[in-house]
């Protein structure tokens, strides 16, 4: 089974162009957002209400808490239009 799992693994790299990581998902994003206010002096995160920027929001937060950085939110209200 393994085997079958490994040429899966093949297949889809070779398919998609994709190259897969040793690292899941959260971890890499907190790396991405660490290295960002490290290079960045001043950061702003623009926040709709939604999931994926609630997310991404939560992570500049815990990144700030890490650094004792501060990150500036603009709320994001599209209804409106």
């Amino acid at each position: 089974m393994r085997g079958q799992a490994e040429g899966v693994k093949r297949f889809m790299k070779q398919r998609s162009g994709k190259i897969y990581q040793d690292i899941d998902v959260y971890t890499a994003a907190c790396s991405r957002i660490s290295r960002i206010f490290d290079d960045f002096p001043m950061v702003a995160v623009a926040f709709s209400g939604g999931k994926d920027s609630g997310v991404l929001l939560n992570a500049c937060i815990n990144e700030t808490r890490n650094s004792r950085r501060m990150v500036g939110v603009q709320f994001v209200v599209l209804e409106a239009f």
